[in-house]
């Protein structure tokens, strides 16, 4: 049976997106969560970081071999058996006696996820003749803009609950039931499982990716904390041979058109994906992090509830959902406009946050940062989604699915990344100055620093752009 035909593929769709919508909630709602596992669990400063970095480490590493190996062994088996491994490894999350047994738990469900996650484009892009798919992706979006918005509200209400007293806990127990509905939801609609192929997997490439995430970001959360020991020292200078042995590894063709690397060598050298794609990896550092400290300061410092730090942060992704909505469907000229539009707006949100974030010490007064976190959403909406346009738009068809799962995986690692400096940054600062409020403003500056560079890069490329546009009309 063709999937393309299948009367049924928008009720499959939608199970899958609810198998999707799990992992960005995921992602979202643990932020809520750290306070109070910090609090549970008596732990440190860095191994509060890694509940959510060590998630976010394994999806980003195992999502190009995982989704070749859906390539090679059938997409919907892989996606079973990701969901499945997902459920199990939230129930594995949600009865952690220690923090270690935690951070384990943690890293296999960002695998479980990295297995089940680039399955579900795949499968759909399959099912939808090419007239339909417009309408699918804009669902896809809808549905990753929602989870965004439900995780810090969601989190942050079932926490405060206290469901069956689970308190931290409910936040893992609660993908069973949703994981359930969506597998047997794929099992009655898509019986059919998606042709295969023999392509094989980039070891090398994904384990020098591996060796370089761990050698940056390591030394990131650790390196404070254990006295900056020359161990850390040695495992951050490992970053840069990785770096180069990448690079090399990717730039050599190979014979074997069974081996394809990690991305192929025609991807790797088309510059303007691969300066974009280290533009939303660096561009994906300066937010999540932002919120992940500002969250552990609304409630281990101001003494919010996690509905209420969920609540504040509700604005930011609010304003995402609408900027990304109204846009979604602009020229692919707009993108330069949007991308400088969006960093403009975030620098706007930041600076605004950083003079405002002093006046507010209860919960009647989170206006002081909804505001800027609105407009900081309006401008991520913005310039997210058209670096994303921007770069699938110079990829060959061949190439769309790998390119995809690379921005992904950067994007993830980015976030890592942010989530480590800018809890360095907050922890070192509150060791020195003993006020949490100048810590959680040098974050804010952090964050609003780096965007302002994104905003003059961004400038800078569309005024260089315009500059050829005349050259070409004058010769």
């Amino acid at each position: 049976m063709n999937d393309q035909c299948l009367p049924n593929r928008w009720q499959a769709l939608f199970f899958l997106l609810l198998a999707n919508f799990l992992n960005i909630l995921d992602v979202t709602i643990v932020n809520v969560a750290i306070p109070r596992i910090y609090q549970d669990m008596d732990i440190s400063h860095s191994q509060a970081q890694w509940v959510s970095i060590i998630y976010l480490i394994s999806f980003s590493a195992c999502l190009l071999p995982l989704g070749k190996l859906g390539d090679m062994y059938g997409k919907l088996r892989l996606f079973k058996s990701g969901l499945i491994a997902f459920m199990a490894t939230s129930l594995m999350c949600a009865v952690s006696p220690s923090i270690e047994m935690l951070m384990f738990s943690r890293f296999f469900q960002g695998f479980a996820s990295a297995m089940m996650v680039p399955q579900v484009l795949a499968i759909a892009v399959s099912m939808f003749p090419v007239e339909e798919k417009t309408k699918m992706f804009g669902y896809v979006g809808i549905v990753g803009s929602l989870a965004s918005i439900l995780g810090p509200v969601v989190g942050g209400t079932l926490i405060s609950l206290n469901l069956f007293s689970l308190d931290w806990r409910i936040i893992f127990v609660i993908n069973i039931p949703i994981g359930v509905i969506a597998y047997f939801g794929v099992k009655r609609n898509l019986a059919n499982e998606v042709k295969r192929s023999r392509l094989r997997i980039d070891w090398l490439g994904n384990s020098l990716v591996i060796l370089m995430s761990i050698s940056l970001i390591v030394p990131l959360i650790e390196g404070y904390s254990l006295g900056w020991q020359p161990w850390i020292l040695a495992v951050l200078a490992m970053s840069l041979p990785s770096i180069w042995g990448l690079n090399l590894w990717l730039k050599k063709p190979t014979a074997d058109s069974r081996r394809p690397k990690l991305i192929s060598v025609g991807l790797y050298k088309n510059r303007f994906f691969t300066n974009q794609a280290m533009f939303m990896m660096l561009f994906s550092t300066t937010t999540p992090g932002l919120f992940f400290v500002l969250t552990y300061y609304m409630q281990r410092h101001l003494g919010f509830s996690p509905f209420e730090s969920g609540a504040v942060t509700l604005a930011f992704p609010l304003g995402v959902l609408i900027s990304s909505s109204v846009l979604k469907n602009s020229p692919l000229s707009w993108q330069r406009y949007r991308v400088f539009g969006g960093c403009l707006g975030l620098t706007v949100a930041w600076s605004i946050l950083y003079l405002t974030i002093s006046y507010i010490s209860v919960f009647d007064e989170l206006y002081w940062i909804s505001l800027p976190l609105f407009i900081g959403g309006l401008g991520m909406g913005s310039a997210i989604i058209a670096l994303f346009q921007s770069m699938m738009s110079t990829v060959d068809r061949e190439d769309s699915g790998t390119a995809s799962g690379a921005m992904q995986a950067l994007q993830h690692i980015g976030m890592a990344i942010g989530i480590g400096i800018a809890g360095q940054i907050y922890f070192i600062s509150i060791d020195f100055y003993e006020m949490p409020l100048v810590a959680m403003k040098n974050c804010v500056l952090y964050s609003a620093v780096m965007i302002g560079g994104f905003t003059l890069k961004s400038l800078h490329s569309f005024i260089g752009k315009k500059r050829n546009i005349v050259d070409v009309v004058r010769n």
